[in-house]
């Protein structure tokens, strides 16, 4: 029973620290990814402000191209007033020179000159300006697809977020379970131990004195199920004691476990099984084990006994003998 229990405990303590480490790597990667979901909104919001500056670009560039539109009929009206300036002149044909109204003519055209030459400039330069913002809108609907596709990224891995947390909470509830179950386990223990413990060691003393010829008449366990065995009165623990007792009082604790099980089951425990218990005692205590076996049967109606010392088969009623033959096949003999 206290091997059981010690066994689902470990198994208990395995599983809360499985869960504990996966909920450790689940929240390492949550931080991660909240890092990440922290940096993916500081894009969204450059993103935002991107557009802001395209829509102010655009309106700029149409304000720009209004404006170039704007001089280049300026420029066709500058043209066109050049055009019937000389028709006029044509149509004068020979006349008296004078030369006031050269000069004035001369002057005005170049004034007209000058002011186209001025609107083609402008125009120059608001094509470059032009030109140089229709780049910069092109790298900026570059970045934009970009930032799109961070956008998906980041939707995907605030739903893997999501997933993550719900599987937090899901191992959280198994690990809350599992807690629980151990406490209740714990007490269930202590129950156990404090109904049982009187009788499995009054089972195992008896086993013992009879085992060891009286030496030792009394063998107890602790509230840990620890074995203590009695000397001259005084409680040791079974690592004060040689091996061979050791294993002595071990054996007896299986014993008095098989006892127990079969009393109260009503007798229907018919078949218990040994495996090298011998390997540690001496002649007489493996004789004294036989005898107590011998005692048991009246409890369980066979006992199986594993062994490699030849001698203890010539003490039993019936031996099985197993050994492998010079073709490597096992082989066995009944005696």
């Amino acid at each position: 029973m206290g091997e059981h229990y010690s066994r689902l405990i470990e198994k208990f303590d395995r599983e809360i620290k499985e869960k504990v480490d996966m909920l450790s790597e689940i929240e390492v990667r949550l931080r991660n990814l909240e890092q990440d979901l922290s940096r993916e909104r500081k894009l969204e919001e450059a993103l935002s402000r991107r557009r802001e500056y395209i829509l102010k670009k655009k309106m700029a560039l149409r304000r720009i191209e209004g404006m170039i539109h704007s001089m280049i009929r300026e420029i066709e009206k500058e043209e066109r007033e050049i055009e019937i300036k000389e028709k006029e002149i044509a149509l004068l044909g020979e006349i008296k020179f004078d030369e006031t109204v050269y000069r004035n003519l001369e002057k005005e055209v170049k004034e007209y000159y000058e002011r186209y030459k001025l609107a083609v400039e402008r125009v120059r330069k608001k094509q470059i300006e032009v030109d140089g913002v229709k780049e910069e809108i092109k790298e900026i609907f570059g970045e934009l697809n970009l930032l799109k596709q961070k956008i998906e990224e980041l939707r995907a891995r605030v739903e893997e977020i999501r997933e993550i947390k719900r599987r937090i909470s899901e191992e959280e509830d198994k690990l809350s379970m599992l807690n629980t179950l151990e406490k209740l386990m714990g007490e269930f223990r202590i129950d156990m131990i404090s109904r049982i413990r009187p009788t499995l060691s009054a089972y195992a003393s008896s086993l013992l004195e009879g085992l060891t010829d009286g030496k030792y008449s009394e063998l107890e366990l602790n509230e840990n199920y620890d074995i203590m065995i009695y000397d001259g009165g005084t409680p040791y623990e079974i690592g004060r004691f040689s091996g061979g007792e050791e294993d002595l009082a071990n054996l007896c604790i299986r014993l008095a476990i098989s006892q127990m099980l079969a009393d109260r089951a009503g007798g229907e425990f018919n078949f218990i099984i040994l495996d090298e218990i011998f390997g540690s005692q001496d002649i007489n205590r493996r004789r004294n084990i036989l005898n107590a076996l011998n005692a048991l049967s009246n409890r369980f109606k066979q006992i199986f006994i594993i062994t490699h010392i030849d001698e203890i088969k010539q003490m039993v009623t019936n031996a099985i003998t197993v050994y492998e033959d010079e073709e490597g096949v096992s082989r066995v003999v009944i005696e």
